[in-house]
């Protein structure tokens, strides 16, 4: 949502740009840092999209740097943080 909201106000001011593509950048990007595998969420979410290659230079972009900060705050994905508990 944040990133269709980011979207909405960016073409208020550069009128023409898709508000839903920042929308698609948005959720490869929270995808990929919930997982921490930013590879596999850009191919996930184009093959959800089915033709997202013209905005996966902004992908790649988004997917590295909430990588990064995800692995910064919290060194664990959604796949092991419950071995932590433990």
């Amino acid at each position: 949502m944040l990133g269709a909201a980011a979207g909405i106000v960016w073409s208020l001011a550069w009128p023409g740009s898709p508000a839903g593509a920042y929308a698609v950048v948005g959720a490869a990007a929270m995808l990929s840092a919930a997982m921490q595998a930013p590879l596999t969420g850009l191919a996930m979410m184009l093959e959800l999209t089915g033709g997202g290659f013209p905005i996966l230079i902004p992908m790649i972009a988004a997917t590295v740097t909430a990588t990064v900060v995800a692995r910064y705050v919290d060194g664990y994905s959604t796949y092991t943080a419950r071995l932590r508990a433990r």
